[in-house]
């Protein structure tokens, strides 16, 4: 029976449903497991409680080693666990400075009192007393590519959830076998070869 036979007798005339490709249904799979691991991994890693935090450099006082608007990932670390060539971000007033230890010094108190200096600067910070400090750097991503806009604060989660949106969009569309034609394309098809 032809299509345009079946459309004018009310007929459903549905096409056999064919698989996309393996390997693009491999890549679309890969997509919408990376882009849960963003939407889930990126407010877990930034909430603290696994000790990890994200931060994004500012300024370029740790320039050449860090630029202005690279990734990077500290984590809690006790004072004992700081020894000298270690970069550790601490809190300098009312911003976040992250810088080299220098030395590390017995204070008054117990309390260790660390010197930093940042690699593009040409004299040593005020002492850091230890309470001050937030966190040793333990990954460097600054090969991730560079945001084009500020991604401190909620910027971070637009962002990712944005990401994560247009790569699971991706995979699905990947899954969707392009030879299939949609219902729509079907009807308009049936309904020329009809009359």
């Amino acid at each position: 029976m032809a299509a345009g036979t079946a459309y004018r007798l009310g007929l459903t005339v549905a096409p056999i449903r064919e698989h996309a490709p393996l390997l693009l249904r491999i890549i679309s799979s890969a997509l919408i497991l990376a882009a849960f691991t963003i939407a889930t991994g990126i407010p877990l890693l930034l909430s603290g409680v696994t000790g990890f935090n994200l931060w994004q450099g500012e300024g370029i006082s740790m320039e050449p080693t860090f630029v202005e608007g690279d990734f990077l990932i500290t984590r809690d670390v006790p004072t004992a666990d700081v020894k000298p060539g270690d970069v550790v971000l601490f809190q300098e007033g009312p911003k976040h400075v992250m810088h080299r230890v220098i030395s590390v010094q017995a204070g008054a108190g117990g309390e260790a009192t660390l010197i930093t200096r940042g690699d593009n600067n040409p004299a040593n910070d005020s002492p850091v007393p230890e309470s001050a400090v937030i966190g040793k750097l333990v990954y460097d991503l600054s090969w991730l590519p560079h945001m084009p806009v500020d991604l401190s604060g909620t910027g971070l989660f637009v962002a990712e959830w944005i990401t994560s949106v247009m790569m699971i969009t991706v995979g699905l569309v990947l899954r969707r076998n392009p030879s299939r034609p949609s219902p729509a394309a079907l009807r308009r098809s049936y309904a020329r070869q009809g009359g």
